[in-house]
């Protein structure tokens, strides 16, 4: 039985990873989320239509293991630097964006 478990938590964990490769060419092709012309309450809505809505396909099936919440939260904190233009360089903590 725990073979099998083990089997069902790496198709998660590789589904997982494909969603999130898929959300990040969908955020390398949106450029207006990068404009700051936009109001960012828009920008924050775009976010979440274009690049969340990919990420999160399907993760009402998902089994989610402490790494797997890690990897997500991950991408979500890089999606928010990306589009406030914060470079890793600038040491700028999470709880601030």
């Amino acid at each position: 039985m725990k073979l099998v478990s083990i089997v069902i938590l790496a198709k998660y964990a590789s589904d997982i990873k494909s969603r999130i490769v898929a959300a990040k060419a969908s955020l390398n092709k949106q450029e207006t989320l990068f404009v700051r012309k936009l109001d960012f309450s828009l920008r924050k809505k775009l976010m979440k239509f274009y690049v969340w809505s990919t990420d999160i396909y399907g993760a009402e099936n998902w089994v989610l293991r402490t790494a797997d919440q890690k990897y997500l939260g991950d991408f979500k904190m890089r999606c928010w630097r990306r589009m406030e233009k914060i470079v890793w360089t600038d040491r700028v903590r999470n709880v601030v964006l």
